[in-house]
């Protein structure tokens, strides 16, 4: 499966997206107007909404806490920058879709509710990873003894 996951850095996005969200990401073939994707630029992953298409030059974004695009005037994102768009994400130990995200249709609900499920999961653990001290175990040989 093409999905990621990403834990979000400051608040551009709010209220859609807010600092410490974790968001899963689906590589998607087709963007839309709307959609939320998460892209690299100078090594750093960016999550900001596509606010104008060029098949052939990119796609330019707009953060939804800014008044104008982000990259006016500069090169536009290219495909292969793009990791993929968010379909969902986990705030407060709670999940949600963001509300404006046109890709999410009731079509996929019931696939994604099983994915988040196990990414839940999987989540949660490496997430908890860093704060897991190693746990080292003595092995002692049980020898049975007869009478």
């Amino acid at each position: 499966m093409n999905f990621k996951s990403f834990i979000l850095e400051g608040n551009s996005m709010s209220p859609t997206l807010i600092h410490d969200d974790i968001i899963i990401v689906k590589k998607k073939k087709r963007l839309s107007v709307g959609d939320i994707v998460v892209y690299k630029i100078d090594n750093k992953f960016i999550a900001h909404r596509v606010f104008d298409i060029d098949p052939k030059e990119g796609i330019i974004t707009k953060a939804d806490g800014l008044r104008v695009p982000d990259n006016m005037g500069m090169k536009r994102i290219k495909n292969d920058q793009i990791e993929g768009v968010v379909i969902a994400g986990i705030r407060g130990g709670k999940w949600f879709v963001p509300s404006s995200s046109k890709s999410f249709s009731l079509k996929i609900k019931i696939p994604i509710q099983r994915l988040l499920f196990f990414l839940k999961q999987n989540i949660f653990f490496q997430k908890m990873k860093p704060l897991l001290k190693p746990l080292y175990v003595r092995f002692y040989s049980i020898i049975q003894i007869k009478r």
